[in-house]
């Protein structure tokens, strides 16, 4: 066999390779979500005995769903569907069902279509919708989606419980949480803490609960003192501080109190270039994040948590 034939051969199996991995790959990517175009109705239009019509029929597709009569349960469904066309609360209740019947695909298209139909004086349904769509596809093996749609609604307040069940099991999870964070919502942040908590990752979790510390509420002495206890036990000093935080406290901190910008630099561990702050400062924190941490209060807090763990270097060495 000639060195060319050999050289065609192995072209040969690389391109097949290749060929074969692109299609495994696009056979197990989902399904992609087809949203049709419907008319928008007023439920307020619609009586309440025709409700009732359609609601029954969503249950009898769920009861022949459960007998698994899948043929009769569609047809119950299609029916419902071509009845409350246009309906919001219908094609949520058919999306509810067919999650119940693990059909993520008709579920996800129901839940977007109701979703795009709420009018905006009931805008916050959308979020309840979008949770349910996040459910769904937690359920169905899609745990980063979920983790996507749920970082969407911005409230970790409401799902956080969801987002740390998901993130513990879910490899890639805790670093889209930081990455969400970073951008767009500095509370996160505690949530990213528990998940290296739980996956013994004490000097990452320590470092997210100092930036919680000094973004979010940099006026709660008890944690950021818990910041500082973590950050010592774990020896990463250089993280007891976000340096964003020092280059706006720089900015708003009472010039006429602390000395020359030479003398506030080296107090707020910053370095100038000109007249420019330039220590790192995090950038697309969102407005109700960034005005929480502006002024005084986040520049008292953010000094404490440096000098006390910077302070303990020494301490820490001589153990």
């Amino acid at each position: 066999m000639t060195g060319q034939t050999i050289r065609w051969a192995m072209a040969f199996a690389a391109t097949a390779t290749l060929s074969g991995s692109i299609v495994l790959s696009a056979a197990r990517s989902p399904e992609p979500v087809v949203v049709p175009t419907v008319e928008k109705r007023d439920p307020a239009s619609v009586t309440d005995i025709e409700l009732e019509l359609i609601l029954n029929k969503i249950r009898e597709g769920d009861l022949l769903s459960q007998k698994s009569d899948v043929v009769g349960a569609k047809r119950a469904w299609d029916e419902a569907r071509r009845m409350g066309e246009g309906l919001w609360p219908i094609h949520e209740g058919l999306g509810d069902s067919y999650a119940r019947a693990k059909l993520t695909t008709d579920a996800l298209r129901e839940y977007q279509l109701a979703a795009s139909l709420v009018p905006e004086k009931l805008a916050p349904m959308r979020s309840t919708i979008a949770a349910k769509r996040a459910a769904t596809l937690s359920a169905s093996g899609r745990p980063l989606e979920a983790l996507r749609v749920y970082l969407d609604l911005n409230r970790p307040d409401l799902f956080g419980n969801r987002m740390l069940a998901i993130a513990i099991e879910t490899a890639d999870a805790v670093e889209m949480i930081e990455r969400h964070a970073e951008v767009f919502d500095a509370r996160l942040y505690s949530l990213a803490a528990a998940v290296h908590r739980k996956r013994d990752r004490q000097v990452e979790a320590a470092e997210a609960m100092g930036k919680f510390a000094v973004r979010v509420a940099p006026w709660d002495e008890a944690g950021n003192m818990r910041a500082v206890r973590a950050l010592r036990e774990t020896r990463r000093f250089d993280a007891a501080i976000d340096k964003g935080l020092y280059c706006l406290g720089y900015q708003t901190i009472d010039r006429e109190g602390v000395g020359d910008d030479r003398q506030r630099a080296r107090f707020l561990g910053v370095t100038l270039v000109g007249d420019d702050c330039v220590a790192e400062r995090d950038v697309g924190v969102d407005a109700d994040i960034h005005q929480l941490v502006q002024g005084l209060p986040g520049w008292v807090a953010g000094g404490m948590i440096r000098r006390e763990t910077l302070g303990s270097i020494g301490a820490g060495d001589a153990d």
